[in-house]
């Protein structure tokens, strides 16, 4: 049996990002990408395992392309399957002026194995395809520029640890999924704390991205926190059993996730809750 036992979760705000910029047509050449093969995971569980965000990773690819001399247009950019869960693939169709696609390729492929370097040994099986396609409508220069700066300068990954357990996660971000259509583009962020305040902060930052970014930001859903009860009669009679049973002690953990008992417990705060379940591997990957 497993021998740990949750009594404490963070809670989490996910939102979305809107840009509602238009398409209008352009001459040039068509190219899509799509980068594949990560490994994914679970944005709270496995977000301090320093695995590679597609969507971030795509659009930190594309927008070194104004720094290196081709700029690029962007037609769709898509991704992701789930707001938890860190996306494994994403996708974009950009429209390149004329004469520039070899240069592009070229470039592009310098982007990919400094991106494999930088995840070493977490991503071994990064893979990014491009094939030639027609585009006849795209985003100008000056939106896709701030639509990938926006999606390259918000905060993601850890953003703050809890001191007093070593290796416990305070606060984190997830670029979980990117939609496109006529109408604009949008993005959603899940955000996890165990902490209010650092919620609070990390919000305030966001509202400020997306006012730059020419953005709406709305709150799709938004979860409380569970936090640790000293004094649980019911954890202590949970560990007297389990110890009885099994000749083995049970550990009380406190996760980076979010957990139902976190929304019984703030309907009503005198209510002993434990959360006990089975062991999960791999939770939102491929495999």
């Amino acid at each position: 049996p497993r021998n740990t036992a949750a009594c404490a979760s963070a809670g989490s705000e996910t939102f979305s990002l809107r840009f509602p910029y238009a398409l209008h047509a352009y001459e040039g050449e068509g190219i899509t990408l799509r980068l594949h093969g990560l490994m994914g995971g679970h944005s709270g569980m496995e977000i301090h395992k320093g695995r590679c965000n597609a969507l971030r990773a795509l659009a930190e690819m594309l927008s070194s392309m104004f720094d290196s001399g081709i700029p690029v247009r962007i037609a769709s950019f898509t991704g992701g399957n789930a707001n938890n869960a860190i996306p494994c693939e994403a996708a974009a169709t950009l429209l390149l002026p004329i004469g520039k696609t070899e240069s592009f390729q070229f470039v592009i492929r310098d982007k990919l194995e400094e991106l494999r370097e930088r995840f070493a040994g977490i991503e071994p099986q990064m893979l990014l395809d491009m094939e030639l396609c027609r585009v006849e409508k795209a985003w100008s220069f000056e939106d896709t520029e701030r639509f990938l700066s926006c999606l390259c300068s918000l905060k993601l990954g850890v953003n703050s640890w809890v001191e007093s357990i070593p290796g416990l996660v305070e606060s984190s971000a997830n670029l979980g999924q990117a939609f496109f259509n006529e109408a604009g583009a949008a993005v959603t962020v899940m955000q996890r704390s165990c902490a209010p305040a650092v919620t609070e902060q990390m919000m305030e930052k966001y509202r400020r991205q997306a006012d730059r970014a020419g953005a709406d930001m709305d709150i799709l859903s938004s979860t409380p926190p569970w936090p640790m009860k000293a004094d649980s009669r019911l954890q202590r009679l949970c560990m007297e059993k389990f110890t009885a049973l099994t000749g083995r002690e049970m550990e009380r953990i406190s996760v980076h996730a979010g957990l139902e008992t976190s929304c019984w417990a703030v309907a009503n705060p005198e209510l002993d809750c434990i959360s006990i379940g089975p062991n999960i591997y791999d939770i939102h990957t491929p495999s």
